[in-house]
């Protein structure tokens, strides 16, 4: 297992979520690729942002981001005032909080201004 997380990286997977209101509910599940400004994500530069699942392109009421060493996929809840930031690291615990922070702070600015 050592050496895989030396050659590949130490994967991490977690949720947070975080509040808003319904008008951005609705604004987060119509963003696009352009919506997200940020270059960066965890430190690591952002490498794709998808709106659409890989499966046949069908709409994924969210967003993807990917950096270098992770992604995190924003979409609303279906029954609360929040929205839930799913995402998986490569750098260890560390830097899946720091990427579920950048994610936070992405739809947060995307969501802002968008509303």
């Amino acid at each position: 297992y050592n050496n895989i997380v030396e050659g590949c990286g130490d994967p991490r997977f977690g949720r947070i979520d975080a509040p808003c209101t319904k008008v951005a509910k609705a604004k987060l599940k119509q963003l696009n690729a352009s919506s997200i400004t940020a270059n960066e994500g965890d430190g690591d530069a952002i490498t794709n942002v998808r709106t659409t699942s890989l499966y046949k392109d069908m709409p994924i009421d969210g967003v993807r981001v990917e950096t270098e060493t992770g992604w995190f996929v924003a979409r609303p809840s279906g029954t609360e005032d929040l929205y839930k930031i799913y995402g998986e690291s490569y750098k260890g615990d560390k830097g899946l909080i720091a990427l579920l922070t950048a994610g936070e702070a992405i739809v947060t600015s995307a969501l802002s201004e968008e509303v």
